[in-house]
């Protein structure tokens, strides 16, 4: 429907196009993630919807698989989020190099964004290790 009704029969206006509503496919919305989202819809209206930030440090030799094939996952990503992801080209030297990934949008959305970067960053990660340990 594009429009619903409270229990008192009074139309609410259309939801938007946000994580915030919308689930993206193949998360699901565990029980923190539920409680997250009730204390979000308690603040102050339109709180939960202005630009949040989240950043964080990635290993910069993984950021090849982490962004995907022509920046495939972080479009994808950013699609499903309405969030956009930004991996930085500086970041230090080394073996222990790392790059800063910037996730901005509305608040559960760079929730979700981040999350789902970290789960893929994880992936990536086990592979790489369960490699190593046939290659042992």
């Amino acid at each position: 429907r594009d429009r619903e009704q409270d229990r008192a029969g009074s139309r609410l206006p259309p939801r938007p196009q946000s994580f915030v509503h919308d689930r993206p496919r193949g998360i699901r919305l565990s029980s923190e993630v539920a409680h997250l989202r009730e204390v979000v819809h308690a603040m102050v209206p339109g709180t939960s919807s202005v630009p949040y930030s989240v950043t964080c440090s990635v290993p910069a030799p993984l950021v090849g698989a982490l962004v995907g094939r022509a920046g495939e996952f972080v479009r994808r990503v950013e699609e499903e989020t309405c969030s956009k992801v930004d991996i930085s080209r500086d970041g230090d030297v080394g073996r222990n190099a790392t790059r800063a990934m910037t996730v901005v949008g509305p608040l559960l959305n760079v929730y979700a964004a981040h999350a789902l970067m970290m789960q893929r960053l994880q992936a990536i990660e086990r592979e790489n290790e369960a490699r190593q340990n046939e290659v042992s």
